[in-house]
């Protein structure tokens, strides 16, 4: 749909070695469905991928909602900044344990040098940093400050079809 390996060429978000991974592209479009279902409701993501894979004009509602848009909240201004920018911290906490660190008898590692290898101490941090940075500009506990459900909240009328699944943090424990 919209996010492509190019969206984690930079930190934090960053992918080492995706030409090594031939399934990046093809996990990376099945979780940006999963998450925009999740988000979105499955109606309202069929007709955003319907009007994103259209030839023609894009309605403003559908730019909004790739792109982002500054909405009114209260006596507030605040900013969803699109569709990317949401959903990278997401895909990229889910593809991580999938392919840097190798699960061991002792736990993850990760590959200091060739034939060295030393167990993580906090091997989760960095995946559940990353996986609560989504949930908060999703919107976490239907918050409405910058994010995304504050800017769908506004704007219910451009998106009657919206069913909103709210995303849970995550802690090392998943939990």
């Amino acid at each position: 749909m919209l996010i492509s390996p190019t969206d984690f060429l930079d930190r934090p978000y960053k992918v080492p070695n995706q030409e090594e991974s031939r399934d990046f592209i093809t996990f990376i479009e099945e979780k940006e469905e999963e998450l925009g279902r999740m988000i979105l409701g499955n109606e309202l993501f069929e007709l955003f991928q319907e009007a994103l894979s259209g030839s023609g004009t894009l309605d403003d509602i559908w730019i909004a909602l790739r792109d982002g848009a500054n909405y009114p909240y209260g006596n507030e201004v605040y900013e969803y900044k699109g569709w990317v920018d949401m959903l990278r911290p997401g895909i990229y906490s889910e593809w991580i344990p999938n392919s840097i660190y190798k699960l061991t008898n002792v736990g993850y590692i990760i590959n200091d040098a060739p034939q060295q290898s030393s167990v993580m101490d906090e091997q989760y941090e960095f995946q559940i940093t990353a996986w609560n940075n989504f949930v908060r500009k999703a919107g976490f506990n239907y918050g409405c400050n910058d994010s995304f459900y504050g800017f769908m909240t506004v704007n219910t009328e451009s998106y009657p079809t919206w069913v909103y699944t709210c995303p849970r943090y995550k802690n090392r424990f998943d939990l």
